[in-house]
């Protein structure tokens, strides 16, 4: 599994391949004077030429593909000093500028419009580098599915890790209250109380906040108290949706850990198609061993 950290850093690396194959289909040429009246564009003195259809397409996938990564650095990197944010924003507006062609540029020339574009892309990955995080973590975050249907915390096995911290989300922890009391099925009901009961001796071992050990050196579990700000993630979630809820939760924590592998367990397609969407590693919950 990678951290987020690795990952923002192979979709930086596609998109500059991606914008020198469109930089060199492109062409620019001097702002033309008509009449003798000289018009003073404060965006530049250079205009894109028109792109070929084949260059039509390979923009609109960078524009689409950039999207996605500049929301999520653009999530990430919260908090961080106001010098940032005008880095942030100014990196932001080089990339649209040279990679839509709309807007008259300073470049002189597609090798110079071509430099500043993957500088501004440098930029936004030298953000993500001052963040705080901690190193070599691995947090797994499940989903109600995956503590009512998968084995007991202390039976979690992971093939690819030795060592983890379970990281139960206040969505998570409601749905479980509200399963407890409102399912129609018993055993669900049951197995909810259960799983309630055994957060709540952990609780007793030690502040869940910090973490407690599950399993001594292989299994700690920790719980977030705070309700994710949806409104200040990702632009497609809604706060209103519980898996939506969970994945702003997620992001919120990878900002903390950055570069630690953070994965979310989950055996839901839906929600499992949305993590991917947000540049979330996904894993299936550990099953439960049914011995005859």
């Amino acid at each position: 599994m990678k951290s987020l950290s690795d990952l923002l850093a192979e979709d930086a690396a596609t998109l500059n391949d991606d914008i020198e194959s469109l930089m060199a289909m492109s062409g620019l040429h001097p702002a033309r004077e008509y009449d003798s009246i000289v018009v003073i564009n404060p965006s530049g003195n250079h205009w894109w030429d028109e792109l070929s259809i084949e260059g039509r397409r390979l923009q609109s996938k960078i524009l689409s593909d950039y999207g996605q990564y500049r929301d999520l650095v653009r999530v990430l990197i919260q908090g961080l000093t106001k010098d940032g944010t005008r880095a942030f924003e100014t990196a932001d507006d080089t990339v649209i500028k040279h990679v839509e062609q709309q807007r008259a540029t300073w470049c002189e020339s597609v090798a110079d419009a071509r430099r500043e574009t993957l500088k501004a892309i440098d930029s936004m990955q030298g953000l993500l580098d001052r963040l705080y995080s901690s190193e070599g973590e691995v947090l797994v975050i499940p989903d109600t599915n995956a503590l009512i249907l998968g084995a007991p915390l202390e039976q979690w096995s992971l093939d690819w890790c030795k060592k983890f911290t379970v990281v139960l989300t206040p969505t998570v922890l409601a749905e479980l209250d509200d399963l407890k009391m409102a399912h129609r099925i018993p055993d669900v009901r049951t197995k909810a109380e259960r799983i309630i009961r055994q957060i709540k001796e952990y609780a007793r071992r030690g502040d869940l906040r910090s973490g407690v050990p599950v399993v001594t050196g292989r299994i700690n579990v920790c719980s977030i108290a705070v309700e994710p700000n949806v409104d200040e993630s990702l632009p497609w979630l809604d706060a209103a949706n519980n898996d939506d809820r969970i994945i702003a939760s997620t992001i919120e924590i990878i900002r903390q850990h950055v570069r630690s592998v953070v994965v979310l367990v989950t055996a839901d397609i839906n929600l499992q198609n949305k993590s991917q969407h947000a540049r979330i590693p996904t894993a299936e919950p550990p099953k439960l061993e049914v011995t005859v």
